[in-house]
């Protein structure tokens, strides 16, 4: 069975002034098909880039990424990304450079678009076993 190793470290030495931040926690997370390749695709202006519908009976383990680039000519942009669920809810908004990494509730799709002007957004998505 494949298996997709995660890690996330959060570190600062100023964003509390009575403590510092060194956190880091990883697991093996057990997954399987139907998954998708590192797809990069445009956050439209108007309406929404489907990620994956609102299908299937399984959790998908879901990375996006806002590649910081502008869809037209991969010019830099700070426009932000909105991140949906399939009833048009945000769930997240990502600037040049963030990304996200969850799990989402079976039967439940994913979504992004953009406010003002395409931008590229990188995702991948594999089901959780």
């Amino acid at each position: 069975m494949p298996t997709l190793s995660t890690t996330l470290t959060m570190s600062s030495v100023d964003a509390f002034s009575h403590q510092p931040i060194n956190i880091s926690t990883n697991i093996e997370l057990a997954v399987e098909a139907p998954y998708t390749d590192l797809s990069r695709v445009a956050a439209p202006v108007s309406g929404v880039k489907e990620l994956h519908g609102a299908t299937g009976s399984e959790v998908l383990y879901f990375y996006v990424k806002h590649t910081g680039l502008l869809a037209v000519d991969s010019t830099a942009t700070t426009n932000a990304v909105t991140v949906l669920n399939a009833t048009g809810e945000p769930i997240a908004t990502l600037t040049a450079g963030e990304f996200l990494f969850i799990p989402v509730t079976a039967g439940e799709g994913l979504e992004v678009t953009s406010a003002t002007g395409a931008v590229f957004v990188e995702y991948l998505y594999f089901t959780k076993v």
